[in-house]
């Protein structure tokens, strides 16, 4: 959740949270979320600065730049169909070994936007070695699946050539 705080300066910023379930969202990530992020909405009177706001209903903070953070469910294909047509600045897979490599590719091809901030993809997730994301994160783990400790904080680029997953370790 801070390295959302990157992008509230930016009237264009726009990213999303996914969990598999509406519940999920209303019992732990929502309320974490207002809670870490209200002294960035509010003066010391406690009242909304900017254009500052909590939708209870849609679950977006809106900053007091304008600068936008929901939280959606992404259950199903379907549930990922609904974003075409959106430019995600940022986008955060909690659990991303729970979404199927059709609901990563359309929210991946929605990773866009014209805010001037740096675009990407997080997640979080346990390597299972039935979900297609394992593969990404194999090269990164042990014999035991467990993180290789001298490859931990270093950023990863990928790049996928005819069908193929490449990647490259950087710092």
């Amino acid at each position: 959740m801070c390295d959302n705080l990157q992008g509230i300066h930016d009237p264009l910023y726009f990213s999303v949270f996914f969990r598999s379930t509406v519940t999920e969202i209303d019992k732990g990530l929502w309320v974490d979320s207002k809670r870490m992020y209200m002294p960035y909405l509010v003066d010391t009177d406690g009242k909304f600065v900017g254009k500052a706001k909590i939708n209870e209903q849609t679950k977006t903070i809106t900053f007091p730049s304008g600068a936008r953070t929901s939280f959606g469910y992404l259950s199903t294909d379907k549930d990922a169909d609904a974003w075409y047509g959106v430019e995600i600045t940022k986008i955060y897979f909690e659990e991303a070994q729970y979404r199927s490599e059709y609901q990563f590719e359309v929210l991946k091809s929605r990773n866009r936007s014209m805010a001037n901030v740096r675009k990407g993809i997080r997640c979080t997730l346990n390597p299972d070695n039935l979900s297609f994301i394992y593969k990404w994160v194999k090269p990164f783990l042990d014999e035991d699946d467990f993180p290789i400790r001298s490859l931990s904080g270093k950023r990863r680029y990928y790049v996928i050539v005819d069908g193929e997953l490449y990647h490259i370790v950087t710092g």
